[in-house]
């Protein structure tokens, strides 16, 4: 299993709209729907400056058939709009193999 990290640097007093934006274009709603995503998370640090995209996947693979949607690059002009700097059809996260597990997150 892998954990993915996307860090997108927000323009000032965006983070909510760009959260907005995600949920509009249901990005986490389809990750998940993909064969071999667990989950997927966005956050924003506490000074509304970052926000992390993570996701879980069952392999490298599965987040490969992701990142190599062909509609990536019309998201992105969409999120553009609340980044300092864009992103594009080539963008991908950090990539971490998962080696410990613990209880759920409820």
């Amino acid at each position: 299993m892998i954990r993915t990290f996307l860090d997108l640097s927000v323009r000032a007093g965006h983070a909510e709209q760009l959260a907005a934006t995600f949920r509009r274009l249901g990005i986490l709603d389809e990750s998940v729907a993909q064969p071999g995503c667990i989950s997927a998370e966005l956050s924003v640090s506490a000074d509304g400056q970052t926000i992390t995209v993570t996701a879980t996947w069952d392999s490298p693979e599965a987040y490969e058939a992701w990142t190599s949607r062909g509609d990536r690059g019309d998201l992105a002009e969409d999120l553009n709009v609340h980044l300092e700097r864009p992103l594009d059809a080539t963008t991908i996260g950090r990539v971490h193999r998962v080696l410990l597990q613990g209880g759920s997150l409820e």
